[in-house]
């Protein structure tokens, strides 16, 4: 039960880095991605359009092993 509920969590931030990528590149913007993902999700949370218990266990996984995954990130792209 656990897994599904990570997966859930992860399953609505990858459609918001999705959503963020998307906008980046049909408004052609420099920006990054994430960085209009975050300018998505600081309303939405605050204005408790998305709740935040939809997406902390999700978050706090990517959290936990962003070192590990910038690691293979670097290793994958050398």
């Amino acid at each position: 039960m656990q897994l599904v509920k990570y997966g859930i969590h992860l399953i609505i931030l990858s459609f918001f880095y999705m959503l963020g990528t998307w906008i980046q590149q049909l408004f052609h913007l420099f920006i990054h991605g994430s960085i209009i993902v975050m300018f998505l999700l600081f309303p939405g949370l605050s204005f408790k359009l998305i709740s935040p218990h939809w997406i902390a266990q999700g978050s706090n996984l990517l959290i936990r092993h962003l070192s590990y995954m910038s690691y293979l990130r670097n290793y994958i792209s050398a």
